[in-house]
C-alpha cells in the first residue's frame, strides 16, 4: 500500500509516461524491459535505452521494484501484473498510454 503523497507522486509519472508515450509510440517494448537503439535489452535506468515496456517505465522512475508507487497503482487499476498485461501477443501501445492515462487520473475512492 502507498501513501497520498506517493500516489500523487506516482500519478504525475504516470501523465508525463502517457503524454511521453503518445509523442513517441516507439518508444514502448515488448517482452524486455527495456532496449537501446540496437533493439538489444538494457536496464531501465540505463542511459541507453530508449524502449521502455510498461514495468520498464516503473523501474525507470522508481529503484525499488517491489515497493514501487507507479506499479502498484497500475496493478490496481489492471487487476493483474503489469508485466504479463503489456507482454499479450496482441496489446497496442494505445492501450499502454490509456493505462498509463488512467493511473494519472487514478482516485481510491471510485475503485473502492
Amino acid at each position: 500500500m502507498t501513501s497520498s503523497q506517493e500516489t500523487r507522486s506516482a500519478q504525475a509519472i504516470a501523465a508525463a509516461i502517457a503524454a511521453q508515450l503518445r509523442r513517441n509510440p516507439g518508444d514502448w517494448t515488448q517482452f524486455t524491459y527495456a532496449r537501446n537503439d540496437s533493439g538489444n535489452s538494457v536496464t531501465p535506468r540505463s542511459s541507453d535505452a530508449t524502449q521502455w515496456c510498461a514495468l520498464g517505465l516503473c523501474r525507470k522512475y522508481y529503484d525499488n521494484f517491489d515497493d514501487n508507487p507507479l506499479r502498484w497503482l497500475l496493478e490496481k487499476i489492471l487487476g493483474e501484473g503489469v508485466h504479463e498485461w503489456n507482454d499479450r501477443q496482441d496489446r497496442k501501445v494505445s492501450e499502454v498510454i490509456e493505462l498509463f492515462e488512467r493511473a494519472a487520473a487514478f482516485s481510491s475512492e471510485a475503485q473502492s
